[in-house]
């Protein structure tokens, strides 16, 4: 539409110029270019509306963005714990299964395999104790890639967002520069 108007607007202008023109016929060019001008007018202020609106938006989500950064650090920071804690569920496993060994050697040995038993109860009861709290740092992993996710979303939002401020931006300078160009 917009370039249409230009072209409509040349297309008169050259006629002004090059011939002359009966009155009722230029004031009837007059109001249709009054008119295209308040059409123009109305679609600048709604690009200008759309703008705010989407400036509004993302700031918004910027500070969201911003305000969720020390999440992503705990994300971090949890991700290392539970390597930490699948390691040491590592290393108590083998130590179970040395404990079983050598609870197996000295029951062949000496008989007395009832000393090793209370140690491996207690070494099974820490597994049990990791791994259930391994089970719970899993689940708050979980819900921070959630978060994490959703932060992700916002961010391409944003992109978004600035890309159609950008245009809408673009397309008021345009019409602007059109409006000027008419106006002189």
């Amino acid at each position: 539409m917009v370039k249409t108007n230009e072209k409509n607007y040349r297309t008169t202008f050259i006629n002004l110029m090059s011939e002359t023109i009966p009155p009722e016929q230029l004031l009837q060019q007059l109001l249709q270019l009054q008119s295209e001008n308040a059409c123009l007018k109305s679609l600048c202020e709604e690009y200008k509306f759309i703008a705010n609106t989407r400036e509004t938006e993302w700031r918004t989500l910027s500070l969201k963005t911003v305000n969720n950064i020390p999440l992503q650090s705990n994300i971090e920071n949890q991700g290392a714990e539970i390597k930490n804690l699948h390691e040491q569920v590592r290393d108590l496993q083998q130590r179970i299964e040395g404990g079983f060994n050598r609870e197996n050697e000295l029951a062949r040995e000496a008989g007395t395999a009832a000393n090793y038993l209370g140690e491996n109860d207690d070494l099974k009861s820490k597994l049990h104790y990791l791994q259930s709290e391994l089970a719970e740092e899993n689940e708050q992993v979980k819900r921070m890639y959630n978060q994490n996710a959703v932060l992700q979303n916002y961010v391409s939002r944003i992109a978004e967002l600035e890309s159609l401020l950008s245009n809408a931006e673009e397309e008021i300078s345009r019409l602007k520069k059109e409006n000027k160009e008419f106006n002189e």
